[in-house]
């Protein structure tokens, strides 16, 4: 699953997020899930995950966490995930 944390005032995020949730609407259908997080609704998670700048993305695989290095338009989010998705 690739989770994006982002908060709502950010310049950043809300460019990504168009571009996010319609990798996720192309990934849908093929059982690949991408979920957003509002950081200041979940800050333990911020907390856990050491997140220190928006939008940060990360990859987890088996609860571990990875950080997503790919490019920020749902194409390359997409190819990304279909990579890193197999078994």
């Amino acid at each position: 699953m690739l989770v994006c944390a982002c908060v709502c005032r950010c310049g950043h995020c809300k460019k990504l997020k168009p571009e996010y949730e319609a990798a996720a609407t192309m990934l849908a259908p093929e059982g690949i899930k991408l979920a957003m997080v509002d950081a200041t609704a979940h800050a333990d998670l911020v907390s856990r995950f050491e997140i220190r700048g928006y939008p940060t993305i990360k990859f987890f695989r088996d609860g571990m966490p990875q950080e997503y290095n790919g490019g920020r338009d749902r194409a390359a989010i997409a190819a990304w995930m279909r990579k890193r998705s197999g078994p």
